[in-house]
């Protein structure tokens, strides 16, 4: 099945990568290691098979998305230190 909506096709990429994660963590395996071959396997195989726009637009979904976790991640972290002082 062909989707022609770039933003539909970055959406699947996304569910398909949390569908992994929450498998693995039903049966009690690592969701984290899961998620990590999830996404190799999807680089290896679905971006050769997404049009130009639809992976120049999950490129930089995945470049937000990282940003967005590591400034969270950062503040938590912060927030740790700050109140164990």
């Amino acid at each position: 099945m062909r989707f022609t909506s770039a933003v539909t096709e970055t959406v699947i990429i996304f569910l398909t990568a949390y569908l992994a994660f929450e498998v693995t963590e039903v049966i009690e395996y690592s969701g984290i290691t899961a998620t990590l071959a999830c996404g190799l396997t999807l680089n290896y195989f679905a971006m050769h098979n997404l049009s130009k726009a639809s992976q120049e637009f999950t490129q930089q979904t995945v470049k937000v998305a990282a940003s967005i976790a590591d400034t969270l991640i950062f503040f938590q972290v912060g927030e740790m230190v700050a109140s164990n002082e």
